[in-house]
């Protein structure tokens, strides 16, 4: 819907969470072992 929009705390929210699971998937993705059988 056009009228579904994120209010400035809530958009400054997600940004920071998407942040820091970039961060984490950045370190989580080097490691050995498990994680490269299943990443794609």
């Amino acid at each position: 819907n056009e009228s579904d929009v994120l209010s400035a705390s809530q958009r400054g929210y997600v940004e920071a969470q998407f942040k820091l699971f970039n961060s984490w998937y950045g370190q989580w993705s080097k490691l050995s072992g498990a994680v490269q059988t299943y990443k794609a």
